[in-house]
């Protein structure tokens, strides 16, 4: 039982941090007449996003997964992102899989996803 709290620990905080880079996403968007780091190509890892965004959005910088230490998928554009986390609890997420564009794929699966608000 030991084992399955410090899962659901380390779920909370991908959920939190997923929660965080959505807050931050959307404040750049507020800021910048409505667009949101990324331009046409897309960017595919959150420290090119935070990158793009700075600092002033993120000032604890990327967040990165509490078990594995590596960044969290996410795909942002100008138009929207989709950013998402493993969750160690099967079927205790919000999306299917990882982001393959801006659009989230939600559904019940081991994936915890936000994606942009407006």
């Amino acid at each position: 039982s030991f084992g399955n709290a410090q899962r659901k620990s380390r779920d909370s905080r991908r959920r939190e941090d997923m929660k965080a880079v959505q807050n931050g996403l959307e404040q750049y968007y507020a800021d910048h007449g409505g667009v949101y780091p990324g331009g046409a190509a897309g960017l595919t890892t959150l420290s090119s996003i935070i990158s793009a965004a700075g600092i002033s959005y993120f000032p604890a910088g990327a967040p990165t997964d509490p078990k594995i230490t590596q960044s969290y998928g996410i795909r942002s554009s100008a138009n929207g992102f989709c950013a998402c986390a493993f969750l160690e609890t099967p079927g205790a997420g919000n999306a299917t899989a990882m982001p393959t564009s801006i659009s989230c794929t939600f559904g019940t699966g081991n994936y915890f996803c936000v994606s942009n608000l407006q």
